[in-house]
């Protein structure tokens, strides 16, 4: 089941972002999407979470774990846990300081 979940918490932190999300007990799971143009990790920070990457198999991360996924790559998050809290790190810029993907409050854009 798919519910809105709240907005993620974004903090831009120069070169890169950090999205804290929080799936509690009305939302299940995040929708299936993609981020074109960097990759990105994702870390867990209370509860657990489930993880489908492309068409791969759904794998459990928890606690201090984290979980990378490829630019171009579809990927849902699913909650196992109430209260779940996730952080995703998005690196924002190229390594030659070029910005290569922004957000305008919660929609992702390609620059």
């Amino acid at each position: 089941m798919h519910l809105d979940p709240p907005a993620p918490q974004t903090q831009d932190l120069g070169p890169f972002g950090v999205r804290t999300v929080t799936l509690n007990g009305t939302c299940v799971d995040r929708i299936e999407h993609e981020h074109k143009t960097y990759d990105h990790g994702t870390v867990v920070i209370s509860g657990q979470i489930e993880v489908t990457i492309g068409d791969g198999s759904p794998k459990v991360f928890g606690p201090g774990e984290w979980v990378y996924v490829p630019k171009a790559t579809k990927h849902l998050v699913r909650r196992l846990t109430p209260e779940t809290v996730y952080q995703c790190v998005h690196l924002h810029r190229d390594f030659n300081g070029i910005v290569v993907e922004s957000y305008v409050g919660n929609s992702q854009e390609s620059v």
